[in-house]
């Protein structure tokens, strides 16, 4: 292993480049699209190894570009390994595992198994890649915060060498984990390595979104594991850092009112919605307006009712009919027919649209009619109930009304009817609130000073800057270096063999206001131990820089 030279690093963190450290010498002139046509030594595997932890979208971070960190994160990826030549590396991907509880199931799971980046798998990796971009922040994709490393790192070793999950397979989400990376699914691995592969160079690129609380300590069975393996937990020393915190700010825009003034536009566009966007507060520039040309807008308020109008009201009968043929009374004798009542009254009603036809059924004058004495012998005669039928049918017709309340004008001018608001009137006493109306008056607003103000958001940004020096390194315990370390110096077993395969990690440290220097200090700790180099990124080109620097290294050995 070379050695870490402390001048190097000092000259490369003055640089403030996308590059702060360097661990190796670093190649000059290198191709990233050259490729070692002799073959002469097996292709590189290089693992992606991507924390998709809440952090990779938190707002707060102030990313560039209105994207998450996370979305530049996988579009870094697609456009670097889109750049290779075909088949000229292999490559895979493997995540937090983001099914099932995420306070236990923090191991990692394959995302693409490793394979040569020929051109129809580089189109299987883009198309997970987009999938990633498009869902980011779905449960699915996106695990909690405040997950350890030690355990991602662990599985890697899992991964490579074949064994079994560290949970066992649990937290493995099947709907996006990659079959061919498993003999088991989902708990045991398939290793990418064949006893075939003495030669090729095993690549880990660990890609970690810095979150402001600082890394999450590791278990005590992570710890367990590196032991039983026969790793050294002794905890590295971290390097030193100074913290700084600036305030600063970010435009969002020009006010959609006018105001008279930055202080009152400041007033009414610190809403939710700005520190929804991870802002400590919203502000207007006073230095930095445009004209209005505006009106003030009158408001309504909007209030829904209904009425109902007859249509039509028509009356058939009365009409004789018999009450019911069942209740006919056959072959008595006068004096036990008895008396009966008129049938109760009867409604229906059919709707159709927004008409009413309701029926009503009445019956008065009820008695036996004397039917004959057919089929009846001696003194009996047949008697049957009737009545006058009358039948009524009204039909009804509902409408909607609609009153419309004039209840001011609004206080702000407005350039168009689409960027008025309707706040401070009462709009919850009418049905369907309150709306702007014609514009109204425009004294105040055209040529009387008011003003679209630049909305600004205003946040702190926190920057770390290592001193050269170095500490013992916190409690924690935080194992993801001595991981890197182990896998550096031990290896991987190759299966179906009694070589090992030596593991480099290269680890790429994203954020933009907000750092945490014992999270930068862990994974500075991670490519120093582990042979490969440390780079902050914060912006996506950033990212992609550092890729490209990763890749051409790899190929250029």
């Amino acid at each position: 292993m070379q050695t870490f030279r402390l001048s190097r690093l000092l000259v490369l963190l003055a640089a403030m480049g996308t590059v702060l450290v360097s661990f190796q010498a670093a190649p000059e002139d290198i191709d990233l699209f050259s490729v070692d046509e002799a073959n002469t030594v097996d292709k590189p595997n290089v693992l992606f190894v991507l924390d998709n932890s809440a952090n990779w979208s938190r707002q707060s971070q102030q990313w560039p570009g209105g994207l998450t960190q996370g979305e530049s994160e996988v579009r870094a990826i697609k456009t670097v390994i889109n750049e290779l030549q075909d088949s000229s590396i292999n490559v895979g991907l493997l995540e937090y595992s983001t099914d099932g509880n995420s306070n236990t199931n923090d191991g990692g799971f394959v995302r693409y198994h490793i394979r040569p980046m020929n051109a129809e798998n580089k189109a299987s990796l883009s198309g997970r890649l987009d999938t990633i971009f498009d869902n980011i922040n779905s449960p699915t994709e996106k695990r909690s915060s405040g997950n350890p490393f030690g355990t991602l790192l662990y599985d890697v070793y899992n991964y490579l060498g074949g064994f079994t999950q560290s949970q066992n397979g649990a937290g493995t989400p099947s709907s996006i984990a990659h079959a061919p990376g498993y003999e088991t699914a989902y708990s045991r691995f398939r290793s990418p390595l064949t006893s075939a592969d003495s030669c090729r160079r095993t690549i880990v690129i660990f890609i970690a979104n810095n979150v402001q609380s600082g890394p999450t300590a590791d278990s005590a069975a992570n710890t367990a594991a590196l032991t039983t393996l026969g790793g050294n937990t002794a905890q590295i020393p971290f390097a030193n850092y100074t913290v700084q915190s600036t305030p600063a700010t970010a435009p969002l825009g020009y006010s959609t009112a006018c105001y008279s003034s930055a202080a009152s536009c400041s007033a009414a566009e610190n809403t939710q919605a700005c520190r929804d966007g991870g802002f400590t507060s919203c502000s207007c520039d006073a230095a930095d307006s445009v004209a209005c040309s505006a009106s003030r807008y009158s408001v309504v308020g909007i209030q829904t009712g209904s009425t109902t109008t007859t249509v039509s009201d028509d009356t058939d009968g009365p009409t004789e009919g018999v009450y019911t043929n069942e209740n006919r009374l056959s072959c008595k004798n006068a004096n036990q027919v008895g008396a009966y009542s008129c049938p109760a009254t009867s409604t229906s009603s059919t709707f159709s649209g927004t008409q009413t036809t309701t029926t009503t059924t009445s019956w008065a004058n009820c008695a036996y009619a004397d039917i004959g004495n057919t089929g009846c012998s001696g003194p009996k005669r047949n008697y049957e109930p009737r009545g006058t039928r009358t039948r009524r049918t009204v039909v009804t017709e509902t409408s909607t009304i609609t009153t419309r309340t004039t209840l001011g004008e609004t206080a702000a001018c407005y350039s168009s009817i689409s960027g008025c608001s309707t706040a401070g009137f009462n709009c919850a006493a009418y049905n369907m609130g309150c709306v702007c109306d014609a514009p109204g008056s425009s004294s105040g607003c055209d040529g009387g000073g008011d003003q679209k103000y630049q909305i600004v958001g205003n946040f702190t940004t926190t920057v770390a800057t290592p001193t050269g020096t170095f500490s013992p390194a916190p409690s924690g315990p935080y194992n993801a270096d001595e991981w890197a370390r182990f896998l550096r110096q031990s290896g991987v077993p190759i299966p179906d063999s009694t070589l090992r395969s030596q593991v480099t990690t290269y680890t790429v440290d994203v954020f933009n206001a907000q750092q945490n220097a014992t999270q930068s200090a862990l994974l500075f700790n991670m490519a120093r131990v582990g042979g490969g180099k440390y780079y902050q990124a914060k912006n996506e080109d950033a990212i992609i820089e550092a890729l490209r620097n990763i890749f051409a290294e790899v190929q250029a050995v």
